[in-house]
C-alpha cells in the first residue's frame, strides 16, 4: 500500500511572503523607533562614534519589532 504524502499547511510561497512582510514591518518600526532618538545631525567621523549611534541597533529592532512596538505604545500612553 502506498502512503499519501501529507500536504503542508503553509506553502513555501506563503512562508516567503510572511517572512518578507515581517521584515518590512520591522524596518518601518525600526525607523519610527530610532528616528526621534537622533540628537545630533553631524556625521560620525570616528568608527567608535558610529558604533555608539542608536542606528547601530537597526538590525536588532527590525528583527524584534513586536517588542519595540509595545515599548513605543507604552511610551505614548504614559
Amino acid at each position: 500500500m502506498s502512503r499519501k504524502k501529507k500536504k503542508s499547511r503553509i506553502s513555501v510561497r506563503t512562508a516567503w511572503i510572511l517572512f518578507v512582510a515581517y521584515m518590512v514591518v520591522g524596518m518601518v518600526v525600526a525607523i519610527l523607533f530610532l528616528g526621534p532618538s537622533e540628537t545630533q545631525t553631524s556625521t560620525a567621523t570616528n568608527p567608535q562614534d558610529a558604533a555608539m549611534s542608536p542606528w547601530a541597533l537597526f538590525p536588532l529592532v527590525a528583527l524584534l519589532w513586536p517588542i519595540f512596538l509595545v515599548i513605543m505604545i507604552v511610551r505614548q500612553l504614559s
